[in-house]
């Protein structure tokens, strides 16, 4: 009785609710044809077009307030003149319908972002009202112009040997890597001089016009002079053009430097020579260069020749990455006697572009038509990787000559392999080979850089055809290996084993023989494993044609690796001795050592490097000499061996029930040297659900233990086969699985249905409550509800006719 009681009054509420809502809807309804419309726009408010396209775009309204619509004006505009939008005057009665504009993006249009304005003007029902509404949509621009542009693809000299007097030209071939036609470019031939080429016809400046992927080649005619004094001279080649038909500013611009090949006219004895004046000396004040430290870098030069030289220049090249002139000027002229020395200082900070802990300033000394340039250098702290804002993703990681020696007039070529670190694909990057100016090393053909795109974790490589000029001056001289990409430019220097020119003086010779590393092996394997012992074999060779080394000691001595904060040593002397001696190596002649060296257990994978080192005399001209001091480096790979052990799944020892969870565990031991990285757990298999397939551990450090549980529900009787895969990275970088099979027998739980939970005495029936008859009085209530529905609908409609009857009274 009690429950009837309840039930009527909840059925007396929800009739005076009705009753209320059929009045408010009837008295909301005089306020929907008077009451501007509120929009709001459907779908996202943002767009995506590549330039040099026309596209129809579609926008879609609703009606926030849910008032009846009368009709709208809609107008689209753009702040960008690359931005041009068709529209007619839009008025729609419907709300439903789509506002379309046809918008157009130039071909010259650069990535960007643009905001486009969609004003609307919305009116009431009745027209006597209106609501004016603006929505910002972004455009987003994806140009589709390639950022190499228009470059100078290779250019050919029509004579091989060019001689004061001759006539020859310089042909230059374009390439239009855009997608567009480009008008008007300009090609200009720049630091022509009357000492050296003059035009026999036409002007420094040429232009051409190249279609979209096309070619252009643009012809000089030059004369040369009598001032030329190199064997291989240069002129420089500005490309500009712009991207934008229309507009005269040639916004984007390119230089190539030309190599010709020359036959200059004899010296004279009197002329100057590449070793009149050398740099003896040089000193750093500060014994650690970071960013922001200021030091001096103190130069001792000396005159060398049998005459007083005049009009002689010391100069830095420094451009502010790594090193940059702190107070002054970066040069210095100076005139200087036979025989004589001077000191020059210059003032220098350091820059964020510090990337090693040995750095080189290259020094440039200029005196008539010589021009050398040796390097000091400096120890440094570099940035660490993590604090770097301009962090090297890409990177040099080798690089070779196919000679051993360069020595003037030889070709050689220089391979360089690029490695992409980063976690993203890098597009329009370039290499580029500097200080190939004809002094010590020039392009043999071709130019001195290229452009490429590469993956990411992908590798390049890069081969430039080269020759050594008559400035080589040291036994190695080093070749700026320049990386550019997004906004970052980095730099790796490359060393060449070179043979300078014998310089006679008072008929003696001054250059020692050389002696290089020839060939060495390590064993037969690709790396040597950490905590192992393996053999070294080293070939040595004697690269002079005259001289024999005589009383020559070897010294081989395990070192740190150049970068980072590991300052261990990890390799050293297995029983054995680390020096040698050989009474006498002949010229061109090459002589063996071995030894066995072992590994230091804890070295991280790496590639550490040994120190050769060279104490030898000579004899020419019936004198005897004590060679300065030498030291080559070699480098070893090493890699740690794997020791992950992996226990067996654990299954619970008192049984596993269908429907019920478990708990399946194992562990994960890393015995190894070093850790491991991104260890991952997944589960699988068949007659069981798991609570979660797959669990990231991530690293494990050397000597510890990760546990790993996973609750499993079987979900059929009977036996059960799974397994765990484990997946892990090694210290050497490669990736691992592991699978773990497991099996489990699961029963069905059995349920007496005449015991109760307690196991004591019969389940007794629960007894039912007499009371009123529950479904006839939901039935009278459904009843009772339709029938009042039906007589306030009719009582609405009859309202709204009476309306409708007096507002047409009224129009009449």
């Amino acid at each position: 009785m009690v429950l009837f009681k309840k039930f009527l009054a909840i059925f007396t509420a929800a009739v005076m609710l009705i009753c209320m809502t059929a009045v408010t809807a009837f008295a909301d309804d005089e306020e929907i044809y008077t009451e501007p419309p509120v929009l709001m726009l459907a779908g996202k408010n943002e767009l995506s077009l590549n330039s040099g396209t026309s596209t129809m775009v579609n926008f879609r309204f609703a009606v926030k307030n849910t008032v009846k619509f009368g009709h709208g004006d809609f107008v689209l505009t753009s702040g960008s003149s690359d931005v041009i939008i068709e529209q007619p005057e839009f008025s729609i009665d419907d709300i439903k319908s789509n506002v379309s504009y046809i918008i157009k993006i130039s071909k010259t249009a650069p990535s960007s972002t643009v905001n486009l304005t969609l004003s609307s003007v919305a009116y009431s029902a009745d027209g006597k009202s209106s609501n004016s509404q603006s929505f910002t949509v972004k455009l987003k621009i994806v140009s589709q112009l390639t950022a190499r542009g228009l470059t100078i693809d290779s250019y050919k000299v029509s004579k091989d040997e060019v001689r004061p007097g001759d006539k020859f030209d310089i042909t230059v071939t374009l390439k239009n890597n855009i997608g567009i036609d480009i008008k008007n470019a300009e090609l200009e031939l720049e630091g022509l001089n009357s000492e050296k080429f003059v035009l026999d016809k036409g002007a420094t400046k040429q232009y051409v016009n190249i279609e979209k992927d096309g070619i252009g080649r643009i012809t000089y005619s030059l004369i040369a002079q009598k001032g030329i004094t190199l064997v291989r001279e240069t002129v420089n080649l500005k490309l500009s053009y712009s991207l934008d038909p229309s507009k005269t500013d040639l916004s984007s611009s390119t230089s190539t430097m030309i190599i010709i090949n020359c036959n200059p006219e004899e010296k004279k004895e009197s002329s100057y020579t590449a070793y009149d004046i050398t740099m003896t000396n040089y000193t750093v004040s500060s014994d650690k260069v970071a960013e922001n430290t200021k030091f001096d870098l103190a130069v001792t030069l000396k005159n060398n020749s049998s005459y007083n030289i005049d009009k002689a220049r010391v100069s830095l090249t420094t451009d502010g990455t790594k090193f940059s002139i702190d107070s002054g000027l970066g040069f210095s002229d100076f005139s200087i006697d036979k025989g004589a020395s001077k000191k020059f200082t210059f003032k220098l900070v350091g820059c964020a572009g510090i990337a090693a802990e040995r750095e080189t300033i290259p020094v440039k000394i200029e005196y008539g038509s010589v021009s050398n340039t040796v390097y000091a250098t400096v120890m440094c702290v570099p940035k660490k990787e993590s604090d770097d804002k301009t962090k090297r993703e890409l990177v040099v990681t080798s690089y070779s000559s196919n000679v051993d020696i360069v020595a003037e007039n030889t070709v050689f070529s220089l391979s360089v392999n690029v490695h992409n670190k980063s976690d993203h694909s890098i597009k329009d990057a370039r290499i580029t080979l500097n200080n190939l100016d004809g002094t010590k090393f020039a392009i043999d053909g071709g130019v001195a850089y290229e452009d490429f795109d590469i993956d990411s974790g992908a590798s390049k490589s890069f081969t430039f055809r080269l020759v050594g000029c008559g400035g080589i001056a040291s036994i190695r001289e080093v070749i700026p290996i320049q990386l550019d990409y997004e906004k970052v430019s980095n730099t790796t220097n490359a060393t060449v084993r070179c043979l300078p020119k014998d310089t006679d003086k008072d008929g003696q010779k001054v250059f020692a023989p050389n002696i290089i590393i020839e060939n060495y092996t390590y064993g037969d394997a690709e790396y040597v494993t950490a905590g192992k012992d393996f053999p070294l074999n080293i070939t040595l060779k004697n690269v002079s044609s005259s001289s024999t080394i005589e009383n020559l000691k070897v010294t081989v001595n395990g070192a740190p690796l150049a970068t980072g904060n590991d300052a261990s040593v990890a390799y050293s002397p297995a029983n054995s001795s680390n020096t040698f001696f050989f009474e006498s190596l002949a010229p061109m002649s090459t002589a063996n050592l071995s030894m066995k060296m072992l590994s230091l257990a804890t070295a991280s994978p790496n590639s550490y490097p040994l120190n050769i080192s060279f104490v030898y005399e000579y004899s020419i001209n019936n004198q005897h000499y004590k060679a300065d001091n030498v030291q080559e480096t070699i480098s070893i790979p090493l890699r740690q061996e794997d020791r992950v052990s992996i226990n067996d799944p654990e299954i619970p020892a008192y049984g596993v029930v269908v429907g019920q969870q478990f708990t399946l565990s194992t562990s994960i031991i890393n015995k190894g040297k070093s850790d491991i990285y991104n260890v991952n757990v997944s589960v699988g298999g068949d007659g069981f659900t798991a609570d979660s397939s797959s669990y990231y551990i991530g690293n494990i450090k050397s000597g510890t233990e990760e546990y790993y549980d996973v609750k499993l529900t079987p979900s059929a009787s009977g036996s059960s086969n799974g397994s765990l895969t484990i997946t892990y990275e090694d210290a050497n970088g490669d990736a691992k699985e592991v699978d773990l099979p497991f099996t489990f027998t699961a029963e069905e739980f059995m349920i007496d249905p005449y015991m109760n939970d307690f196991g004591g005495g019969m389940v007794e029936e629960p007894m039912v409550e007499e009371g009123p008859n529950i479904w006839l009085i939901l039935g009278i209530s459904a009843g009772a509800v339709i029938v009042i529905i039906i007589v306030i609908v009719v009582i609405v409609k009859h309202i709204k006719k009476k309306k409708s009857e007096i507002v047409d009274d009224e129009d009449l």
